[in-house]
């Protein structure tokens, strides 16, 4: 009797402990998909913001985005192999883009983002260069990876978020939309 009382208790207190732990795992994942939301909820339209141009100097503020033309935005980092890699075959196929805005927006040292422009041939007019130098990209944007890439179209909104490296043919393929 007393070994049957001891299994009940041990099977008890796995039982309770198993509960425990997935109650713990479900409100994690409940927290990570609010968060991850609520951040697409602010950026359903393009978010005003304002950073470095470093292309032509002064102050680039979200209403600068040119209406009626679908916008790439990439938060990027000149030692990236991943941005790096979008870096290039953006260079390559630039005739694809021309119809397009692209911000390439980066915190690093100015120096560096100059760097990362000229060795990719990215000097284009609907290419634009700018420094988040105060570090503000995340808030507005939501904690992202680098790379990452943000379509809106035409009007402004939200097409299609990216994190991570990405073919050319994907952000043509949503940016045509």
């Amino acid at each position: 009797m007393n070994t049957l009382v001891t299994m009940s208790r041990k099977t008890i207190i796995v039982i309770i402990s198993l509960l425990f732990i997935l109650t713990l795992f479900m409100l994690s994942y409940i927290i990570v998909i609010n968060i991850d939301e609520s951040n697409y909820t602010e950026i359903q339209t393009t978010p005003k913001f304002s950073f470095i141009n470093v292309s032509r100097g002064g102050l680039f503020v979200s209403d600068s985005i040119k209406n009626r033309k679908s916008c790439l935005i990439i938060y990027f980092h000149s030692e990236c192999d991943h941005c790096q890699y979008e870096a290039k075959e953006i260079s390559k196929n630039f005739k694809r883009f021309e119809n397009y805005q692209l911000l390439m927006i980066s915190y690093e040292a100015v120096d560096s983002i100059i760097n990362f422009k000229e060795k990719y041939k990215l000097n284009h007019d609907n290419i634009t260069f700018l420094h988040d130098k105060e570090y503000k990209f995340e808030e507005i944007f939501g904690h992202t990876p680098i790379p990452t890439s943000f379509i809106y179209n035409r009007n402004q909104e939200l097409v299609k978020v990216f994190k991570g490296e990405v073919k050319i043919e994907a952000l043509l393929k949503y940016l045509e939309n």
